[in-house]
């Protein structure tokens, strides 16, 4: 402010923004992104806010105007050449059909972002795509399509040596056997995650796999 360096203000009020809704302050937050907003003149500044503003409108499950402020973001950031946040606003989108039911548009941005991420080498973000892919199919009772890309993103994950991510992966290809009545591949998968959750000491996750 005593520079009156407006970028770095935005900024700012962004990085707050971020930190109310961490502490759950969606107000704060809200007040403080706002401003950001406001006088942002930078694309990548302004893209970033309107997600957040979106992140807090999900987590108070006001999905309509989630969805608004999701798309400005994703628009901003499309301006600015960013593949790699475009990805993960893909994701957030599909997040929001998920939990409204909607798995055919789910599934659309679901696959969206794992395009752009695959385009981007972004073995994280494919992994994430294809467990998430995974689990639209899971709720459609598609288990053979579920079934390949919990595999893709276990494979993904092994790459990367995510022991949280690669138990996740095997409790997701776990279900689906339980699913199809082949008890004993479920068990197989079962184990799989909680030796891996035991080794690292997680102990939720050691709590879920029993």
């Amino acid at each position: 402010e005593k520079l009156n360096y407006t970028k770095g203000i935005a900024s700012a009020y962004l990085r707050l923004g971020q930190a109310y809704n961490n502490l759950g302050d969606y107000s704060e937050s809200q007040a403080n992104l706002n401003k950001g907003l406001s006088i942002s003149v930078d694309k990548m500044t302004t893209a970033k806010t309107n997600v957040n503003i979106g992140i807090n409108h999900y987590d108070m499950s006001n999905y309509p105007e989630a969805l608004k402020y999701y798309l400005a973001g994703l628009k901003a950031f499309e301006e600015a050449g960013d593949k790699r946040a475009m990805g993960s606003v893909y994701n957030n989108i599909a997040n929001i059909y998920t939990d409204m039911g909607k798995y055919e548009e789910a599934l659309k941005y679901h696959m969206l972002a794992k395009k752009i991420r695959e385009a981007n080498i972004d073995k994280r973000g494919m992994a994430t795509s294809s467990l998430n892919i995974g689990i639209i199919y899971f709720y459609q009772g598609n288990y053979t399509e579920a079934l390949k890309y919990y595999s893709d993103a276990l494979k993904l994950y092994e790459e990367l040596g995510d022991v949280n991510e690669i138990a996740l992966s095997y409790n997701h290809i776990g279900l689906i056997y339980k699913y199809q009545q082949k008890y004993d591949e479920a068990l197989k998968n079962y184990f799989a995650a909680l030796k891996m959750q035991e080794e690292a000491g997680d102990k939720e996750g050691v709590a879920i796999s029993w």
